[in-house]
């Protein structure tokens, strides 16, 4: 009959339906695990996909069986009210919003049912309201929305869920909490060139003063004669003692 189990059979064993892992034949993957029924009260599981491309999911290391947590970046413009009434996209500064992008955990402890890897297409299971949201935020997707999905891989038995009220990133926020950084404009004629010795430079400060050239010496080099006298120019006698010696 074509159809996957979930768990081992031994011989003579019973058949019954939960020992299946697929629910019709020829299935590859089932919704339901082995050891899960359907009853008036049980989890109204449904079965989604989803395209992650392979840097956005570990690297496509992702495995059927494991469990992930789904994140949800979408590009956000900010529309106000022009001077003649009509919706234009542009800063909102008065509640000091603007166009940009927005990512934060959504889905969390979602497991991988199966995996399509030649075209970065996942299989995943979640609830029925889970499968509303996702295919909602994939519908936009088309229509023109820019909405990505990336995926962290949850180590095995770590079913914890987090209070994703403290989540969400944007560039603005990431620049204030890392204290990035503004790249400044470099006056050319100004700027300090290279020297062999690095110098400091003191963020807001002008650049580093150059030391000045060295004046030029006037003492004799050693070995260089001392200058002749110019012609015309008498040369000094030597004093002599009283002895006829030369003087000291």
């Amino acid at each position: 009959m074509r159809r996957l189990t979930g768990v081992t059979i031994y011989a003579d064993q019973a058949m019954t339906p939960n020992l299946l892992a697929t629910s019709a034949a020829g299935a590859e993957f089932s919704i339901l695990s082995p050891t899960e029924t359907i009853s008036p009260d049980s989890p109204i599981w449904r079965a989604i996909s989803v395209v992650v491309p392979a840097e956005r999911a570990v690297g496509g290391h992702v495995e059927i069986g494991q469990r992930v947590d789904l994140f949800l970046s979408v590009s956000i413009a900010t529309n106000v009210v022009s001077e003649t009434g009509e919706f234009v996209e542009r800063p909102d500064r008065a509640n000091r919003y603007q166009t940009g992008e927005s990512t934060k955990i959504t889905w969390e402890d979602i497991e991988v049912l199966a995996i399509v890897p030649d075209e970065g297409l996942y299989i995943l299971k979640v609830d029925l309201h889970q499968a509303e949201e996702i295919n909602h935020a994939l519908a936009s997707a088309t229509l023109g929305k820019q909405f990505e999905f990336s995926f962290a891989l949850r180590p095995d038995g770590d079913n914890r869920l987090v209070d994703r009220s403290g989540y969400g990133e944007t560039f603005d926020r990431i620049f204030q909490q890392y204290n990035l950084p503004i790249p400044g404009i470099i006056d050319q004629d100004a700027y300090p060139q290279p020297s062999p010795e690095p110098s400091f430079i003191v963020p807001g400060a002008g650049p580093p003063v150059q030391p000045a050239p060295p004046a030029p010496s006037t003492e004799p080099s050693p070995g260089q004669a001392s200058p002749e006298p110019s012609p015309g120019q008498a040369t000094p006698e030597p004093s002599v003692g009283p002895s006829g010696s030369p003087a000291p």
